[in-house]
């Protein structure tokens, strides 16, 4: 099944990749959480965007209505390509953390 990560999964991969053991683990937390949301909403952007007109209206009611799952099944039915363009977003995202963070300490 295509399917899009969970927020669950993207935390674990944000873990394995940001290189945040020298923080503490609260401030791990926070930076992952945020980034996570960041991912997600990414991602729910760019499904979305791929969406038919005819489903917008739909995909707004149940998420609206809090139905997570039908809006998943109809992402899956109408993004077929869920996946890689969810994969491709989480990289860009940790790539763009990985920018900012070495641009950071070259500036001290």
């Amino acid at each position: 099944m295509n399917t899009t990560p969970t927020i669950e999964q993207i935390k674990e991969t944000l873990v394995q990749e940001l290189g945040v053991e020298h923080l503490t683990p609260t401030e791990q937390d926070d930076i992952i959480t945020q980034m996570s949301t960041v991912i997600l909403d990414r991602i729910t952007i760019a499904m979305v965007a791929e969406l038919p007109q005819s489903e917008m209206t739909r995909v707004d009611t149940l998420l609206e209505a809090g139905q997570v799952d039908a809006v998943q099944s109809i992402l899956t039915k109408h993004v077929p390509n869920a996946q890689a363009l969810a994969d491709k977003i989480i990289n860009e995202t940790i790539g763009e953390y990985h920018a900012t963070i070495e641009g950071l300490t070259e500036d001290k």
